[in-house]
């Protein structure tokens, strides 16, 4: 049985090398090829591929010039993939030698399955700057497009929507359960995610993360904990407003302040679930003032998401 490993990778130069080494330390790794997709990456991660490419016959690449996304990489990725598995993997990923093997033992019973990675990627950021100590988090999904291993039967009921720059992981997790698929994640395997966003990079992630949250609610009707705790947030906004026109200057002062309290309660339940913070308080407290920032953009990109992606 052949396994295929899929990687996509844009402007992945920091990571992809460490990706592809726990790739190819893999314990048990006999007939497989690694995947890896460039999609339109402006710094030295095709380079850096090619010059690994030279190394191991197995590795081969799909080159997507300009850059299409990720549901475009993937879907490239997988039809380029001639494995009775498939394992994606993202290139800021670092799988445990025995990933492979505890996936594999899995596969009688499930369709795919997957690890954890840690720390969660929409607080990565403030994991790396604060050193908080990261909780075991399960993801959105129950397999992870940053490591899954999938049966190549899966991929004949369902696939990779090439048309979603973002949240294609979602999309397919979504059409697993429509299919009836028996999917797991595997609590106690986990995977180091060791990804280098810069604060300006983490900002413009998280606001194009919220405009692709918006075209869910849309697409899958289904409210989900983000959700309602952007709804709280637009509500303290638009009744901040509204009395703007009414009260005095004085009592719109009180109404900014709890609005920022809302955010800083946001901020404060959103690390809890992925951080210890009780172990490093002085560092959270910080952590969680930062974070606030990026759950704005987040919140600012749901609200250009509301309003433009309802059309779609």
């Amino acid at each position: 049985m052949k396994t295929s490993f899929v990687i996509i990778a844009y402007n992945e130069e920091r990571n992809i090398a460490a990706t592809l080494d726990s790739i190819f330390a893999q314990n048990n790794l006999h007939d497989y090829e690694v995947i890896v997709v460039n999609d339109g990456s402006r710094d030295r991660t095709l380079q850096l591929v090619q010059a690994v490419a030279h190394e191991y016959p197995e590795l081969r690449i799909v080159d997507l010039q300009p850059n299409h996304g990720r549901g475009a990489a993937r879907a490239a990725g997988l039809a380029a993939a001639g494995g009775d598995y498939i394992a994606f993997v993202d290139a800021d990923i670092v799988l445990p030698r025995d990933w492979l093997d505890r996936c594999m033992s899995y596969m009688s019973e499930f369709d795919a399955c997957g690890g954890i990675a840690v720390p969660d990627g929409d607080v990565a950021w403030v994991h790396r700057v604060f050193k908080l100590m990261p909780k075991v988090a399960a993801h959105t999904t129950k397999v992870s497009g940053g490591n899954g291993l999938f049966k190549r039967a899966v991929f004949e009921k369902i696939g990779f929507n090439p048309s979603k720059r973002n949240g294609e992981d979602v999309d397919l997790g979504y059409q697993i359960d429509a299919a009836g698929l028996n999917t797991t994640s595997i609590r106690d395997l986990l995977v180091e995610h060791h990804e280098t966003k810069t604060y300006g990079e983490s900002v413009s992630w998280l606001f194009e993360s919220g405009m692709g949250a918006s075209r869910q609610f849309y697409e899958h009707k289904q409210v989900r904990l983000p959700d309602l705790a952007f709804f709280g947030f637009v509500i303290a906004l638009l009744v901040t407003i509204s009395a703007g026109f009414f009260i005095p200057t004085s009592w719109l002062v009180v109404l900014i302040i709890l609005d920022l309290l809302y955010v800083a309660a946001s901020s404060a339940m959103h690390l809890f679930t992925k951080f210890n913070l009780p172990k490093t308080p002085v560092r959270s407290v910080f952590g969680v003032i930062a974070n606030m920032t990026l759950l704005v953009s987040y919140y600012l990109g749901r609200t250009l998401g509301m309003i433009t992606e309802w059309r779609k």
